[in-house]
């Protein structure tokens, strides 16, 4: 792990876990092999021109590594936690606020990788980095690529590398002098055994390599190669090895903490070997590299020898044969993803039940007239409040005071103070006569008289007059007609009871006309589906209506049976759907085609538009449009350009959102890095 290395010793706390592991184990320890830097020497060597962020997960650390164009930039770790995801926001923000301070952009490809973390896990970490808003939070021009290097990957790669530093210090692969810029691989010493002397040789002949390596010179791992040196060597003697012989060989143990020159990448440990001591005199030629050995070659050698580089030889020709089939028949598939945008627009469409089909562009929608018939039945108290009871009845004797009979019709009025009363009968009253006294001296007159039934006009107890109350009969004076109630009146009487009002009627009709008219709104809009929906107006007529009572009638309550029937209109959905598509095409920008199946429609009905039996609903149309890409233009654009080129391509492009692109095999995407000159092996995939 990187933590566990300072410059290019391991750090003292770790040491002694690695001294007591090797112990245990049996093991001579021949170096160490940072994974970070394995890890960026491997993808160096896939594309010497790389640009990428290297993210590498550790156990208690967050390393970034920078690499542009081939160069390493800089390295930015951080303590990691339990949320792993924001440890990675925390290094890219410190990363992104360090690169705007030098002007610089980051790349738009990540590579993530972890020794100690599943597969499953890393796959999620992946897709966690893809819900990042790069373009908002890090200033990308788009999301970028994240490629995930798995724990067994990276153990193959680290295990790789350190053998091969392994076999360029023993001679078995030619050390070439790399680029100043680049990685060197593991830096591989041999160590000395404890004897203090040597030891001291031993450092000395290292601190005298190093002066050489600062000087441009190759090295194998600290230790001095001769520019000269023959590409033969002999893995029988140790001049393939670029260290002197001992007068005596001895075994030694690599000392991890010594302040000789470590390796380069993460911890490493080779198989158990044996090493011979540097010396000083392996330093002492004359130009500064170690003496080739002149000692022969032995036949076992020779052999051992020729078997390698006939491997090596069949190695190289089955890699050819492969890089030339890939070459011929690697693919390329590029995603693209349109950019989308949402237009709308309000618009009045008419809902119209006369017309025989819809009419788009006159927002004019078929419509259909639909009814609900409903009935109920309410009832009221009443408020009416009269009097009911029986009219007074007696006789009166009438007196004509007049020389001539006189008759009263049927009704004639008779009344004292406030009563009144009437004749029920029609009487003929005689006229008066006059008469000599009994004692002849004077004459007197005789009125003529009769007696009536009368009737009070009024019911009530105020009818009930008594005996020889005195009545007038309608206008005339007494003087010529007077009457007097013989007996006293009898029957007169009176109540109060509730009777139906005219306001009770009208109560009772509204307030269950309107209960009906939501009820049947609201089976309207039941029987409604999403084919076909309904709109409720409120133009209703009244089929029937039934009163228990009259106005004036006595009853403490009424009640009322109504049934009403209401009509609203029906249309079909598909076509409101294809009007709105039509509205929404006019309004969609050049470059761009709409493709939403379900635009959203928020409506709102007003009122009939008089007798036509119209509705015109006020409507908010939105839909999505989208980029139009033309494959098999683009497709030939796109022949041979590098990866780059190609997401720079489409970067610049206004109608395009993101773009990826996958080369398969994945072994191609190591050994190539751009489109396939064949359209016919391009594949650019549209996503919706």
């Amino acid at each position: 792990e990187p933590e566990w290395a300072s410059q290019t010793q391991i750090k003292p706390e770790h040491d002694e876990r690695l001294q007591e592991l090797c112990k245990d184990l049996s093991l001579k320890a021949v170096g160490f092999a940072l994974t970070t830097e394995a890890l960026t020497s491997h993808l160096l060597s896939n594309n010497p021109y790389l640009s990428s962020l290297i993210l590498y997960i550790g156990a208690t650390t967050l390393t970034l590594s920078v690499i542009n164009q081939g160069k390493l930039q800089q390295t930015l770790s951080v303590g990691s936690s339990e949320n792993i995801f924001s440890d990675v926001r925390e290094v890219l923000a410190r990363l992104k606020g360090e690169s705007d301070a030098n002007g610089q952009k980051l790349p738009l490809n990540i590579v993530l990788a972890a020794a100690s973390v599943e597969k499953r896990q890393l796959s999620e970490y992946r897709q966690q980095l893809l819900t990042i808003d790069w373009m908002q939070e890090f200033g990308l021009v788009q999301t970028p690529m994240i490629d995930l290097v798995f724990p067994e990957e990276l153990l193959d790669i680290v295990v790789k590398h350190a053998g091969i530093a392994i076999a360029q210090d023993q001679g078995l692969i030619l050390t070439k002098n790399q680029p100043k810029n680049f990685p060197q691989g593991m830096e591989y010493q041999k160590q000395t055994t404890d004897n203090s002397q040597e030891s001291d040789r031993d450092a000395q002949s290292i601190k005298d390599a190093q002066k050489i390596n600062q000087a441009g010179l190759p090295t194998s791992f600290g230790v001095p190669i001769n520019p000269d040196r023959k590409s033969s060597f002999d893995l029988s003697s140790s001049d393939s090895v670029s260290s002197p012989s001992l007068e005596s060989e001895q075994e030694i143990d690599l000392d991890v903490n010594s302040n000789k020159k470590k390796g380069f990448f993460g911890s490493f440990f080779g198989r158990r070997r044996r090493s011979k001591v540097i010396t000083d005199q392996s330093l002492e030629s004359s130009d500064g590299f170690p003496e080739k050995s002149t000692k022969g070659k032995s036949k076992k050698s020779k052999i051992k020898l020729i078997i390698i580089l006939a491997i090596l030889f069949g190695l190289l020709v089955s890699m050819g044969l492969t890089y030339f089939l890939l070459k011929s028949s690697y693919q390329a598939t590029i995603q693209v993803f349109p950019s989308t945008q949402v237009v709308d627009k309000e618009v009045s469409i008419v809902l119209d039940p006369q017309i025989p089909a819809s009419d788009p562009q006159q927002n004019l929608l078929k419509a259909q007239v639909v009814y609900e018939e409903v009935q109920d039945t309410a009832s009221v108290k009443t408020t009416g409040v009269t009097l009911v009871g029986e009219k007074a009845e007696g006789k009166v004797l009438i007196l004509n005071k007049t020389d001539s009979d006189k008759t009263f019709p049927k009704g004639t009025v008779l009344k004292t103070g406030d009563q009144e009363f009437e004749l029920i009968e029609e009487e003929t009253i005689p006229a008066s006569t006059t008469e000599v006294s009994s004692s002849g001296d004077r004459e007197e007159k005789k009125y003529g008289q009769k007696e009536v039934r009368v009737v009070a006009m009024e019911i009530g107890t105020e009818g009930n007059i008594d005996k020889d109350t005195s009545l007038q009969i309608e206008s005339f004076s007494d003087n010529t007609y007077s009457a007097k109630a013989v007996d006293n009146f009898e029957g007169g009487s009176s109540r109060e009871i509730r009777v139906v009002a005219e306001a009770d009627i009208q109560e009772l009709l509204v307030s269950l006309r309107q209960k009906l008219i939501k009820e049947a709104r609201d089976q309207l809009e039941q029987k409604k589906s999403s084919q076909e929906p309904v709109i409720p107006t409120d133009q209703f007529e009244v089929v029937s209506q039934e009163y228990s009572a009259e106005i004036g009638d006595e009853a403490d309550s009424v009640s009322l049976t109504l049934t009403l029937r209401l009509q609203g209109l029906a249309y079909i959905n598909s076509d409101l759907i294809e009007l709105a598509k039509a509205v929404l095409n006019e309004e969609t920008p050049e470059g761009y085609r709409f493709v939403d199946d379900q635009p959203d429609l928020l409506t709102q009905s007003s009122e009939p538009e008089g007798d036509s039996g119209q509705i015109t609903i006020e409507a908010k149309i939105s839909g999505i449009v989208r980029g139009i890409i033309e494959v098999d233009d683009v497709k030939q654009q796109l022949i041979g350009m590098t990866n780059n080129e190609v997401l720079s391509f489409f970067n610049e492009n206004e109608f395009v959102s993101k773009s990826e692109i996958e080369i398969s095999p994945k072994i191609a995407s190591w050994l190539f890095n751009s489109v396939p000159n064949h359209p016919d092996r391009v594949t650019i995939k549209i996503e919706e």
